[in-house]
């Protein structure tokens, strides 16, 4: 049976980013979904959720500079360079507005992107943001990550560990840093599009009381929890992702449906 998403280049300020795409499926005039990965992963980690909202939703991913099969541009350590990036890639591919998922660290790009492109993002799903404020070190960070590796499906550590691979452990490392240093619950009363933060019920790294918190900062922020699921839960367990987000979903495509 044929692949549902496209792989394709976009060139995007004299970069040329890989990118994942399913359109042809869904319905025309479909609220676009556009998938951001966590920083030292990649468009990999998001594979089994956008083939399950391809039929609803024209659905895109990019590698990120650095990462992935785009591991030839530059990488850049920075959430705002990577929201820049995304709004230009945006451009690129005419998607003038979209629902955006963020997983892990993505969260922070996503949230950089709304409030830098308030107009871009129609709404988003904030996917076991990091970093929990109240453990902000690397040890622990790492042993909550190691923890939450042991709940995942079995084919979770090997999608991880190439996208690893292709980063590079140094770069891991300082993406791990950088993380544990970003300013990230300080942005979150300017983010004024409807969101929903969801985590996994088994999730060591992103804690169920760690995303009810960033719901509470959010203006206009929901908590959504998955049962037995842990830290990426669009790879592992993207039917109950969805079946959870159903109700937010619903209400974040109704402003499209009714647009002329």
């Amino acid at each position: 049976m044929a692949d549902v998403l496209q792989q394709r280049w976009i060139d995007v300020d004299g970069m040329r980013l890989y990118t994942r795409s399913a359109e042809a499926a869904a319905p025309r005039g479909a609220l676009p979904v556009v998938c951001v990965h966590a920083f030292g992963t990649s468009s990999r980690t998001m594979l089994p959720l956008m083939r399950l909202l391809a039929p609803s939703h024209p659905v895109y991913a990019l590698d990120l500079p650095g990462h992935g099969y785009s591991r030839h541009e530059p990488f850049r350590l920075n959430f705002a360079d990577a929201a820049a990036t995304i709004d230009a890639w945006m451009d690129a591919l005419a998607i003038p507005q979209a629902l955006i998922i963020g997983h892990s660290s993505g969260c922070q790009t996503v949230v950089h992107v709304g409030i830098r492109s308030p107009e871009r993002l129609h709404s988003a799903v904030l996917l076991a943001p990091s970093i929990d404020e109240r453990t902000r070190s690397f040890p622990r960070q790492a042993l909550r990550l190691l923890r939450a590796g042991l709940r995942e499906s079995p084919a979770v550590p090997w999608v991880l560990l190439r996208d690893y691979m292709d980063v590079g452990l140094p770069h891991i490392i300082q993406t791990i840093q950088f993380d544990l240093e970003s300013e990230f619950v300080g942005l979150l009363p300017l983010f004024k599009q409807p969101v929903a933060v969801v985590c996994g019920s088994l999730d060591t790294l992103a804690l169920s009381s760690w995303g009810q918190r960033v719901a509470q900062l959010l203006p206009k922020g929901r908590f959504v929890e998955i049962p037995y699921a842990s830290h990426v839960a669009q790879y592992s367990a993207p039917r109950r992702l969805l079946v959870a987000l159903a109700p937010f979903l619903a209400e974040a495509v109704q402003p499209m449906a009714s647009t002329p």
